[in-house]
């Protein structure tokens, strides 16, 4: 679906367009996180490495798949907007018309950032979930 480097390979003369383009400076990390009982098998979620010891908030991206489609087809996308220091989190649900797999995944990145042994402790800004208007229902 995204091809690594897609970045480099779409040309425009537009300067913002131009800028955003490219990758930001932030390095990636991932992390995956196997689940059971549910239609899908794993979240994961890509974030910028000053994160792990940078003392600030993230806004946070929760991706929802296209039909028929995994998070692992969309990699380099989630790789380019976490290099722009936002958090993606996407999961492996190929039948994602219904919703659920995005609600359940904002709810575990969410307990995820409770979780004071975890990476994601305390690091998403939760005031970019309320200005993108995001609610989810368990």
């Amino acid at each position: 679906m995204a091809e690594e480097g897609y970045w480099d390979k779409v040309k425009t003369s537009a300067e913002i367009e131009t800028k955003y383009m490219r990758l930001g400076d932030c390095i990636v990390k991932t992390a995956e996180y196997p689940i059971a009982g549910e239609r899908w098998t794993n979240y994961a979620v890509w974030y910028p490495e000053e994160m792990e010891y940078e003392d600030k908030s993230y806004p946070l991206i929760v991706m929802s798949n296209g039909t028929g489609v995994q998070n692992s087809k969309y990699e380099p996308v989630f790789k380019h907007l976490s290099s722009w220091g936002f958090i993606v989190i996407g999961n492996d649900d190929i039948s994602s018309g219904l919703g659920d797999s995005a609600s359940k995944s904002l709810a575990y990145i969410m307990d995820l950032s409770e979780n004071k042994e975890c990476v994601f402790y305390k690091k998403i800004d939760m005031r970019s979930l309320i200005s993108m208007n995001l609610c989810y229902i368990i």
